[in-house]
C-alpha cells in the first residue's frame, strides 16, 4: 500500500504537451496560467514558434474552501489526467527529517515508474546574480541527470526579477551552455505589462549567439 502524502502541500499541474526527455535541446519555456483568475487567455500569451512554450494549467490543490483552509492530505476528487506535479514546498509546515523522507519517498516512486525528473530554481529572497548563479551550479549537482530551469517572478515578490538582474544571470548561463530553460510565474501578473519578460525569456532561448 502507498504511504499518504501527509503534511504536503501539492498543487498539481495538466501540462499542454507532452514531457521532453532530459537529452531535449535546451529551449524549454513554461508559465502558469489561470493561478489567480485574472481572464488571461491563451491567446494572449505570444508564442514564439522557435521555443517549446508549456503552459501550466494551475486548477487544483489540496487544501479545502473552508474560510480556513485546511489540508486534505491528498484526497482529490480525481477526475483529471495529470503530467506533473509541482511541489509547493516554502508552505511545507514540519521538520526536515519529514520533508526529507515524504519528498524522497515521491521522487524514487516517479523515478521507478520512469518519469523524468525536472526543478524549478527560485530563490524566495533577492539574491546578487552572483548567488543566483551560484545556487543554480548547486542545484544542478543536486538534481544531476534532470532539468534545472531558471525562474522569476513577475509580480516583484521574490526572486532574481527581471529588473535586477535575472537575464544577465541567464546570459552567463546561456554562453556557458548551461541554459536549460526558463519558468514564469505568472501569466496573471504579466498581462498587465503586456507580457514584456515573457516575449524576451523567448527571445533568450531563441537565440542561439547573443
Amino acid at each position: 500500500m502507498a504511504k499518504p502524502m501527509m503534511f504536503v502541500q501539492a498543487l498539481f499541474l495538466l501540462i499542454i504537451l507532452q514531457a521532453l526527455p532530459n537529452d531535449a535541446i535546451a529551449d524549454l519555456f513554461r508559465e502558469f496560467i489561470g493561478v489567480e483568475f485574472k481572464n488571461v487567455k491563451f491567446t494572449d500569451v505570444p508564442v514564439n514558434p522557435q521555443v517549446d512554450f508549456y503552459f501550466l494549467l494551475a486548477f487544483s490543490i489540496d487544501y479545502d474552501t473552508s474560510d480556513s483552509p485546511s489540508p486534505t492530505n491528498g484526497h482529490f476528487n480525481v477526475f483529471w489526467d495529470t503530467d506533473n506535479l509541482d511541489i509547493d514546498y516554502k508552505h511545507f509546515k514540519s521538520d526536515l527529517d519529514t520533508f526529507a523522507e515524504y519528498i524522497g519517498w515521491l521522487i524514487s516512486t516517479l523515478k521507478n515508474n520512469g518519469s523524468s525528473l525536472l526543478s524549478r530554481l527560485l530563490h524566495l529572497t533577492t539574491p546578487s546574480v552572483d548567488q543566483f548563479l551560484k545556487h543554480y551550479d548547486e542545484q544542478s549537482l543536486n538534481y544531476d541527470g534532470g532539468k534545472v530551469l531558471v525562474s522569476f517572478i513577475n509580480n516583484g515578490s521574490g526572486g532574481l526579477s527581471p529588473a535586477d538582474g535575472f537575464f544577465k544571470a541567464c546570459d552567463r548561463l546561456k554562453k556557458q551552455g548551461k541554459l536549460q530553460g526558463i519558468f514564469a510565474w505568472s501569466a496573471d501578473d504579466s498581462k498587465a505589462n503586456r507580457f514584456c519578460y515573457e516575449r524576451q525569456s523567448q527571445a533568450v532561448l531563441a537565440t542561439t549567439n547573443w
